[in-house]
């Protein structure tokens, strides 16, 4: 067995967040592409119309339908499909080389894209809203004399939409052979960076853990790594989540399977002899997640442990 088929074993052995297979989830997100397809086929006669805020509102809907359908599509259980390319091998002048695995981008860039293109359509909404209009949009004749009060509400809406790109944490973790480095940066009106170090053998434990939400009577946990230091960690390197005696790790914010990241943790932690491997330049795909219906038949009958 190999250094990688030795991940993936234990990570399905009992994944400690199951990645199941949501068939009804799946059903939704076809409904919701379907969705898609019949704006893109009837856009001709959108742009035809006279009422160039229906322009906006189609466009705008037909990217909600595709948000929509990645959405539903990814909580089915199709996510994490194979090895991000944005795990790479990385090495730095302090502990040598090492797997670098990033914080994901896609959700400040999709919040950020939805709501600017809903900047436009909102502005027409919210004048026909102000003048008791009996239209909900404006004829495109009638379009050009409030262009002032359009394109300053338009302007104000993308730029409270590009707040999430702006105001924004974002976490880079590194393996190497004597430790785990996790660089976080938090972005608000200044931007601070904590960069936090520990030896695997300073390690005491690594646990699985979970982010809970609860919202609209939905229960959502999120994946986190605890690692388990004799502590106390210095207050300056204390960002969201960390103990006196724990670093935290957001499995969920990076870019890897969580399964897999927790597991290759842990194997460089209790195998001092394995620890070289972050070293070699195919080192990356300790990470490679398992196939994906391998995943999902090792979560049926696993219960939730949270």
């Amino acid at each position: 067995m190999d250094n990688q088929e030795m991940v993936h074993a234990e990570a399905l052995a009992i994944p400690n967040w199951p990645q199941r297979f949501r068939p009804f989830r799946l059903a939704a997100g076809l409904a919701s592409a379907c969705g898609f397809v019949f704006i893109a086929v009837h856009f001709p006669e959108i742009l035809s119309d006279d009422d160039i805020g229906i322009w906006w509102l189609g466009i705008f809907t037909a990217i909600a339908f595709a948000f929509l359908t990645y959405s539903l599509i990814e909580a089915s259980g199709f996510f994490s499909i194979g090895l991000s390319r944005r795990i790479t091998p990385h090495a730095d002048i302090e502990h040598g080389p090492c797997i670098e695995i990033p914080t994901g981008r896609k959700t400040p860039f999709l919040a950020t894209l939805i709501a600017a293109l809903a900047a436009p359509a909102g502005a027409v909404m919210i004048y026909a809203w102000a003048t008791h209009a009996d239209a909900v949009l404006i004829p495109r004749d009638e379009v050009a004399e409030h262009v002032p009060f359009i394109a300053s509400t338009a302007v104000s809406t993308l730029v409270i939409a590009l707040l999430p790109l702006r105001i924004r944490s974002t976490t880079v973790l590194r393996l190497h052979e004597d430790g785990i480095r996790r660089r976080a940066t938090i972005r608000r009106l200044r931007v601070r960076t904590y960069d936090t170090f520990v030896k695997w053998d300073d390690i005491e434990d690594v646990v699985p853990d979970v982010y809970t939400v609860h919202a609209r009577g939905a229960t959502i946990h999120y994946p986190m790594i605890r690692l388990r230091v004799p502590g106390p960690v210095p207050t300056a390197r204390l960002v969201p989540f960390d103990e006196e005696d724990e670093i935290a790790l957001t499995a969920y914010a990076l870019v890897s399977e969580p399964n897999a990241l927790f597991e290759l943790i842990r194997r460089l932690h209790i195998r001092p002899e394995d620890r070289h491997l972050v070293a070699r330049p195919d080192s990356v795909d300790l990470l490679r997640p398992a196939p994906l219906f391998d995943r999902f038949r090792a979560a049926r009958g696993v219960e939730t442990r949270w």
